[in-house]
C-alpha cells in the first residue's frame, strides 16, 4: 500500500486512538477535542480508520480502530525507510522507460513552430562549397573530399536532409560550381554513403576549389 503522509492533526488523533486501541465517537472526542465525528469520518474515507465495535451485549457500541495503513504512517521516518527495499536494476529500467515515455509524449505536444526550420536553397547552395573546403582542411584529404564527410558538415550547419543535400550537390556540379568524381570501386564498404548516378556510377568525392 502506498505510504500516506499525515498532517499534525491526523497524527495527533491517530496516535491517541492507537493508545486506546478502540474508541467510540464520544471517547475519541474526550481524548482529542479536534476528533469530531465528521473528522473521524474523513479518516475513515482515507483508509486510516476502520469500523469495529466495543463493549458487550446491550453496551456494545460502534467504534473506530487504526488500519494497517495508519499504523505504517505513524512509524518514525527512519523505521519506514529501513523497511523499504532497495531499488533493483529492473526497477530502474522501468523508471527509465516511464521517463522516456513521458518525454516522448511531451515532445509530441510541442507546437510545429519549434521544429527545426527547413533549409532554403540559398543556404545549401552557399554552404556546400564552404563545407568542401572546411572538410578538406580538417581531414587533410588533399583536395578530393569524400561526400559523406561533406554531408555531415552541411547537415550539422543547415539541418538539410540527405535527399536535399544530394540533389543540391548534383545541381551545383551542373552549374560548374563543384567537381564530383566517381569511386574506383563501387563495391566499397561505405558505398551506400555515396550518390549512385545511373549511367555514371558511384559519385563519392568532391574536389575543393
Amino acid at each position: 500500500m502506498e505510504e500516506q503522509l499525515l498532517d499534525e492533526r491526523a497524527r495527533s488523533v491517530l496516535s491517541a486512538i492507537r493508545k486506546a486501541k478502540k474508541v467510540t465517537e464520544s471517547e475519541a472526542l474526550a481524548l482529542k477535542s479536534d476528533a469530531a465525528p465528521e473528522y473521524l469520518q474523513s479518516l475513515l474515507e482515507l483508509g486510516l480508520l476502520g469500523r469495529t465495535a466495543k463493549g458487550r451485549g446491550k453496551k456494545r457500541e460502534p467504534a473506530y480502530e487504526l488500519t494497517d495503513a495508519a499504523k505504517e504512517a505513524l512509524k518514525p521516518a527512519a523505521a519506514s525507510a529501513k523497511n523499504r527495499r532497495s531499488a533493483t536494476l529492473d526497477d530502474l529500467r522501468a523508471m527509465e522507460a516511464r521517463i522516456v515515455e513521458r518525454l516522448d509524449a511531451l515532445a509530441a505536444r510541442l507546437p510545429a513552430s519549434t521544429a527545426q526550420p527547413q533549409p532554403r536553397d540559398g543556404d545549401l547552395r552557399s554552404a556546400i562549397p564552404t563545407a568542401i573546403r572546411d572538410a578538406d582542411l580538417a581531414g587533410r584529404f588533399g583536395g578530393m573530399v569524400p561526400i559523406p564527410e561533406i554531408r555531415k558538415v552541411v547537415q550539422s550547419r543547415t539541418g538539410a536532409s540527405r535527399t536535399e543535400f544530394d540533389d543540391m550537390l548534383l545541381a551545383l556540379e551542373r552549374e560548374f560550381r563543384v567537381d564530383l568524381k566517381i569511386a574506383n570501386d563501387p563495391r566499397r564498404p561505405d558505398a551506400s554513403e555515396g550518390i549512385a548516378v545511373p549511367g555514371r556510377g558511384l559519385v563519392f568525392f568532391a574536389l575543393a576549389k
